[in-house]
């Protein structure tokens, strides 16, 4: 399906937005697809407080302030280029 998709540019590492419900679950996934893609996986996005699912909340205001100061980034300066995000968001 990415092959296909052909993304321009096309992107340069891969990384995922965590879960704190299942940790281990975007993480190995995002994983997994950097390597089939030949792309390296820098996990930076660290999930710091549980918040609400972002389906629950009614409008952008309130998915924004849902996020607000929910993660940290680390190691981002050492990538360059476009980024891969993965996330299980599903709607």
């Amino acid at each position: 399906m990415i092959q296909r998709w052909e993304p321009q540019p096309f992107p340069t590492w891969v990384t995922c937005i965590p879960s704190l419900n299942r940790p281990e679950l975007v993480p190995n996934f995002a994983q997994s697809l950097a390597k089939k893609l030949g792309l390296p996986f820098v996990p930076c996005v660290i999930k710091i407080h549980q918040t609400s699912l972002q389906k629950e909340m009614s409008n952008s205001y309130k998915q924004a302030h849902n996020l607000d100061g929910a993660f940290e980034i680390n190691n981002w300066e050492v990538m360059s280029g476009n980024v891969f995000l993965v996330d299980d968001v599903v709607n």
